[in-house]
């Protein structure tokens, strides 16, 4: 008699989630017993042996000081920075966080030739917003066809980018790029620096539905590069959308739930006119106490 024995295996999955899915993810483990941790800033100690352990010169006066002040305990920011002054250690170098992205992506985007090719550029842009596309989805291939894709030639440049590990495909059609420090510095450059992809047509055409991904996508480079480099080109096409927008209240609040806080005069004045369309109230009757 032969007996067959199962041995029943647990495995733990942890995972990492954006605060806007987070609740999506929480309602779909709920019967599962899972539990929610919150993932801390590294401190100063622990970022201190990381840059020191990546060859940063520490030695140089201040630049300890100012990489941990300037990746304010955000690893991969400090590992760019360390990057950033490993040959050149100037406190220049650091001033701010844009300096780092540009100093350290420049040289990746130099030695690979595919990036003299505005098409790869405009992939990346487009991934580095949308997060991920699917070339069988009939919405992407709307939208791939507004930025000058099809498809295939869409499919094409990416099998290249994935050979150089810049994105990533899945069953073979649904396109993902590969890290978010990545994806900020792409929005950035083909967005607002080299303005190979018009933000106007990605406020107009995406908006409403992609919010979210605006506001992940235009906060940090904002943040990140300033306002020179990002929201000053940006003024233009978003006091024009937010214009079109003016006759629908759903989409003013939106707009300003993301933009509001660069653009305050707006902010107030929808305020200000929602209140004055108010009805007034009637006093209430004060009683009196014997």
């Amino acid at each position: 008699m032969t007996h067959h024995f199962e041995q029943l295996v647990e495995s733990e999955i942890i995972t990492t989630v954006r605060d806007f899915a987070k609740a999506v993810v929480i309602d779909l483990v709920q019967d599962r017993n899972a539990d929610e941790l919150t993932i801390r800033r590294m401190d100063d100690e622990a970022i201190t042996h990381l840059v020191i352990d990546a060859g940063a010169p520490v030695l140089a006066p201040g630049l300890l000081e100012r990489l941990l002040e300037i990746s304010a305990g955000n690893p991969r920011l400090a590992l760019m920075a360390t990057e950033a002054v490993k040959t050149s250690p100037n406190l220049a170098m650091l001033r701010d966080a844009g300096v780092i992205y540009e100093k350290y992506f420049e040289p990746i985007l130099r030695s690979n030739a595919i990036f003299k090719r505005t098409v790869a550029l405009k992939s990346m842009g487009l991934l580095s917003f949308f997060h991920s596309i699917d070339i069988e989805d009939p919405q992407d291939i709307a939208m791939l066809d507004t930025f000058g894709f099809t498809p295939d030639s869409f499919l094409d440049i990416v099998r290249e980018l994935q050979a150089l590990e810049f994105v990533e495909v899945h069953d073979g059609c649904v396109v993902k790029i590969a890290e978010q420090t990545l994806a900020t510095y792409f929005f950035y450059k083909t967005f607002f620096q080299d303005r190979s992809l018009s933000f106007s047509a990605l406020l107009h055409g995406y908006f409403p539905s992609h919010w979210w991904q605006m506001r992940d996508g235009f906060v940090p480079a904002q943040g990140i590069f300033g306002s020179e480099k990002v929201l000053n080109p940006a003024q233009e096409p978003l006091h024009a959308y937010y214009t079109s927008i003016r006759h629908i209240p759903e989409a003013c609040q939106l707009f300003l739930n993301v933009f509001g806080r660069y653009f305050p005069n707006l902010a107030f004045g929808y305020i200000l006119e929602h209140v004055n369309r108010l009805e007034d109230v009637p006093p209430t009757r004060r009683m009196r106490l014997s």
